[in-house]
């Protein structure tokens, strides 16, 4: 999937709180990069268990489009994605699951920072981190589903929560 239209993201009912700032800003940006997190990084259901080992998947021009390792069913050791025509789209480092990884646009500039965490009883948690790394969106997830989200503004303070 190289080009996503943002209009056509599925939303849920939720309810909001008002924001401001930087968090606003970049809000469409945000979510997006959120929709195509949880996609490409949340395959498998916590029902279902990939196999240990290396990882590789193709686009249909046989271009490599991700590659990592699996241990114990979760994600281990280094990370790579890649766009379709070749270029770096992520890259990060992975153990037991949690993690940290870079996005880039395709001509190789910073897009953001996304620390991945692991929770109690299926429960993910996805940090999104401005370059400074500093917390500007954390998202709550359980089998690869968002559950709520929240935005930050540059002092650290929560200006928003979104509930899906």
């Amino acid at each position: 999937m190289d080009v996503l239209n943002v209009e056509t993201i599925p939303t849920a009912k939720h309810c909001r709180m008002t924001c401001s700032g930087k968090s606003c800003r970049f809000r469409a940006v945000r979510r997006l990069l959120l929709f195509v997190s949880v996609f490409l990084l949340g395959p498998y259901s916590y029902s279902e268990s990939p196999p240990d080992g290396p990882y590789e998947t193709f686009y249909s021009n046989g271009q490599l489009k991700e590659k990592g390792k699996y241990k114990d069913g979760e994600r281990d050791g280094a990370w790579e994605q890649f766009y379709d025509a070749g270029q770096l789209k992520s890259k990060g480092n992975f153990k037991n699951g949690e993690g940290l990884l870079k996005w880039f646009d395709k001509g190789g500039q910073w897009l953001s920072t996304e620390k991945w965490v692991e929770g109690d009883e299926g429960e993910r948690r996805l940090d999104e981190l401005d370059e400074n790394e500093q917390l500007m969106q954390r998202t709550y997830l359980r089998d690869n589903q968002p559950l709520r989200t929240e935005w930050f503004d540059e002092d650290g303070n929560l200006t928003e929560t979104e509930f899906y």
